[in-house]
């Protein structure tokens, strides 16, 4: 799995406020279930062979629930949903500066069972150019 994979790369800007939409098909969300989005620093990038970057703390994270979904349908039947992950400024000020590393999981309460939707990947924070 590659952690530079360019097509699931985040890029944000410091001090600034983000909406991230996520689209999830082909998957019926249960009410018990919980979209996980969490975001880690990372550490040590220089792995080789393969192996993953050395992460640390979570330094956002945020979880969707059922009532927060917004349900996808075709002919009447529902097949999948989607969400939007959220920052404010204040927020977005505790993310460090740099490469990071964010997942996507969802939770399923009763039976206690995680799966990972999307892997760790990079989410890069950095300055935003603004031209006036």
């Amino acid at each position: 799995m590659a952690f530079y994979d360019k097509t699931r790369r985040l890029v944000v800007g410091n001090y600034d406020t983000f909406a991230i939409p996520f689209v999830i098909k082909n998957h019926v969300p249960l009410a018990n279930e919980k979209f996980i989005f969490t975001i880690r620093r990372v550490l040590d990038t220089t792995k080789r062979m393969g192996r993953p970057p050395e992460k640390g703390e979570i330094v956002f994270q945020q979880v969707v629930t059922y009532n927060q979904l917004t349900f996808i349908t075709h002919d009447g039947v529902t097949v999948g949903c989607s969400f939007y992950i959220t920052a404010l400024k204040e927020e977005a000020a505790n993310i460090p500066e740099g490469i990071n590393a964010y997942d996507l999981a969802v939770v399923d309460d009763n039976a206690k069972t995680e799966i990972e939707l999307i892997p760790p990947s990079e989410f890069i924070v950095g300055e935003v150019l603004r031209y006036g």
